[in-house]
């Protein structure tokens, strides 16, 4: 709590195991081309394969509306 208090942030190592991590990273270039898993869009998407140039900023906005991998992620019970 002090860390957090000090510095603004807390890091936790290990927190997330890399299957989870993997997993999630796996479904980012589905969500930017448009693959909703759940059929509903995310709140914001900013940036469209083939419309977006390739460097610009990616961005969505409540992914786990959109896609149930990262829903059961930002879910899991280690959060709280």
């Amino acid at each position: 709590k002090a860390q957090f208090w000090r510095d603004g942030f807390l890091l936790v190592e290990n927190l997330n195991p890399l299957e989870d991590v993997a997993a999630v990273r796996g479904r980012l270039d589905g969500l930017f081309r448009g693959e909703f898993d759940t059929g509903v869009y995310p709140d914001e998407w900013h940036w469209r394969e083939g419309i977006s140039l390739p460097d610009a900023p990616r961005e969505i906005c409540n992914a786990w509306k959109a896609d149930r991998t990262i829903a059961a992620f930002l879910q899991a019970e280690r959060f709280g």
